[in-house]
């Protein structure tokens, strides 16, 4: 558990040359992918069970998910290829170098064995794209819902590859939410693919007012560490600026990692740091 408020603000982590290796590659990705396959399973059409299937194969590989809205009746894309892309997941580390060479890099490394000074397993790898005027809201959540392993220990960073602020939705967390407890699990049933959520304890999420509400802005280049309990949102994206991010979600790696995780890296090697 990181101590208060909850998050770590990590300065210039990444030089102007990595973030430009990092956009390339995901230009790269955007450009390799068919989008016919994700508005067929993102159209309004499509059945919950097809876009469950497509969430849980997405662990092991790179597939893009569609903003809502960018999708019309005949399947058509709204919007020019990349602004149609809310997020791009999630084992980005397994298949692209630039990404593997994020997971290791030296500051994420020193900062997760401040934590605890051992070996750490990178889970999950992900670009919140947020395309101006269209980004969607991330709505209130902790991560550890998602992700979670026993005993508790799973980190999660944020890098910004653009200016992130409260105008092009920056990331915003609850103050003192490391010390909630959890308050749900979202547990999936892999032999026949249902899930659902379990509550686990009461918790509120912010008010509308901001009083219980830290902005966490971001230079290009900076990271922001925060653990699995502490609340974590950002808004619609409505200004004329992008504004790119990548996640990493780590665990120590003598932990286990429970089965009804949604995200299971079957076959994938363990990526470890």
């Amino acid at each position: 558990m990181l101590p208060s408020p909850g998050f770590r603000h990590l300065p210039a982590v990444l030089t102007d040359h990595q973030r430009a290796g990092l956009q390339a590659s995901i230009n790269r990705m955007i450009e390799g992918f068919d989008l016919a396959a994700s508005t067929a399973v993102f159209s309004t059409a499509a059945d919950a069970q097809t876009r469950d299937r497509y969430f849980l194969d997405s662990a092991r590989g790179v597939s893009p998910f569609l903003e809502a809205g960018c999708v019309d009746a005949s399947g058509a894309l709204t919007r020019p290829k990349a602004e149609c892309i809310n997020k791009i997941g999630h084992a980005l580390h397994d298949h692209d170098a630039a990404f593997a060479a994020l997971g290791r890099h030296p500051a994420v490394v020193a900062a997760l064995r401040q934590v605890a000074d051992e070996p750490w397993a990178l889970m999950q790898s992900m670009v919140i794209m947020k395309p101006p005027g269209i980004g969607g809201e991330v709505r209130w959540h902790q991560d550890g819902t998602f992700l979670s392993d026993q005993p508790e220990s799973v980190i999660g960073f944020w890098f910004a590859l653009e200016d992130a602020t409260p105008d092009n939705a920056c990331l915003q967390f609850k103050v003192d939410g490391h010390l909630d407890p959890l308050s749900e699990r979202y547990r999936v049933e892999h032999a026949d693919g249902s899930n659902r959520f379990e509550a686990l304890a009461p918790l509120a999420w912010p008010d509308a007012d901001g009083s219980e509400t830290r902005y966490a802005p971001c230079k290009a280049g900076d990271a922001l560490m925060f653990g699995g309990r502490i609340a974590h949102a950002s808004s619609t994206n409505q200004s004329s600026r992008s504004r790119r991010a990548i996640t990493l979600h780590f665990r120590r790696a003598a932990t286990d990692w429970c089965r009804d995780n949604w995200l299971q890296r079957a076959a994938l090697p363990d990526f470890l740091v």
